[in-house]
């Protein structure tokens, strides 16, 4: 049967750099594929395997491998979606605002058409040993923080959190949404009501789709955006 070309999602798995792995989110790649989409869900290294930042240029080797082979999965290689969620999210946003990772990996950070992220980790400050042995005595907040990185050429960005997260402040979400508004990004924000840390991804699976709209935000914002002439869509995209 025939793939009908479709938008690139990378949906990075969480699990606070320590554990995690991509079976775990075959649902989330399932209910993307049920919209139309292609769907990259890829392993990186975690702790103590490796230190930070090497999470994250496992993330860029790995877009910029779902590009290279775009269009043998039935996908265009422009419109590159990149999705994760928790420490996931962390990842994506430093690929998405942060250039020298897919510069060092062979690609370019436009290759990335928006960022998604759920329940994202955008201020992580060191307040527990593991998390203090993840990051190397040379790296500071400016380089582990994603929202440090933000500049007027980052991707528009979707940003989805639950008020009532016990385990990442959506005050996160919140102070990147700010600093994407002030360098003129587009960004949209929703934080919902009664909703914890997991939920944002839960709502992905077909039990708990009624719980809170996090799919279909999802693709209404990624068809929005890539039905946009202005952003150069064309006829098809890829989900990573």
């Amino acid at each position: 049967m025939a793939a009908r070309r479709s938008r690139i999602f990378r949906a990075t798995p969480g699990g606070g750099w320590t554990q995690g792995e991509k079976a775990e989110y075959r649902f989330m790649g399932t209910a993307l594929a049920e919209r139309g989409y292609v769907a990259v869900v890829p392993d990186y290294r975690k702790y103590p395997q490796v230190q930070f930042p090497c999470f994250v240029e496992d993330g860029a080797r790995a877009l910029v491998w779902a590009r290279e082979h775009a269009q043998e999965l039935g996908a265009d290689p422009s419109r590159i979606v990149i999705m994760g969620h928790s420490v996931g999210a962390h990842l994506g946003a430093m690929l998405a605002y942060e250039p020298t990772y897919m510069h060092a990996a062979g690609g370019r950070r436009n290759w990335i058409r928006a960022f998604v992220g759920l329940s994202g980790i955008y201020a992580p400050v060191p307040e527990i040993e593991t998390f203090r042995q993840i990051l190397p005595p040379e790296f500071n907040s400016d380089d582990w923080q994603p929202l440090w990185h933000v500049d007027k050429h980052a991707p528009p960005s979707l940003l989805l959190h639950g008020l009532e997260d016990q385990l990442v402040n959506p005050l996160e979400t919140v102070r990147l949404r700010n600093v994407l508004v002030r360098n003129g990004v587009h960004v949209e924000m929703e934080l919902y009501s009664g909703r914890s840390h997991s939920d944002t991804v839960a709502a992905f699976s077909p039990l708990a789709r009624r719980r809170m709209p996090s799919l279909n935000s999802v693709a209404r914002f990624i068809n929005r955006l890539c039905s946009d002439a202005a952003l150069g869509a064309s006829a098809g995209s890829l989900a990573l």
